[in-house]
């Protein structure tokens, strides 16, 4: 009899254990403001290529194509871009507008993202991710390589 009464409590043991290990462990994994905003911008400005910048011999700021973002600290991001076969760059503002377990959300200019973040053996990435405000709307995704510096 007191066999069958400790069976429950044993149950309830191991499932109490389990939600207490689910729970620190997504709390362990996510990342605070302050650290997605050093891996992003670091202690003074990282370089990240979505599109490299080509540009032509000779005088002048005449480019092929590329594009990059220099997110800076200071929550500025210069953002460099090959439009028209002329490099156009731009200073705007970006934040962080929220941080939970599953998303990271940044304004850039004016605009909201995903941010994501991920490491492999050619180096740092980061995906800013839009997505559409209606069902049928396209997902846009652009994915940023760390310069090396």
């Amino acid at each position: 009899m007191e066999d069958r009464m400790s069976r429950p409590f044993s149950r309830i043991t191991l499932w109490l254990s389990c939600l207490l290990i689910l729970i620190s462990t997504v709390s362990t994994a996510q990342e605070t403001t302050g650290q997605i905003e050093k891996k992003l911008a670091g202690s003074k400005g990282h370089d990240w290529i979505y599109e490299k910048i080509v540009m032509f011999m000779g005088p002048g700021d005449k480019c092929k194509q590329g594009e990059r973002y220099r997110f800076k600290a200071d929550h500025t991001v210069v953002i460099s871009k090959c439009v028209d076969s002329k490099l156009q760059t731009s200073t705007q503002n970006w934040s962080i507008q929220s941080v939970d377990a599953l998303e990271t959300h940044i304004d850039v200019a004016g605009t909201s993202y995903i941010l994501i973040f991920w490491d492999n053996s050619n180096g740092h990435f980061m995906l800013l991710r839009t997505k559409s405000d209606v069902k049928v709307g396209a997902t846009i995704d652009k994915q940023f390589q760390l310069a090396e510096e």
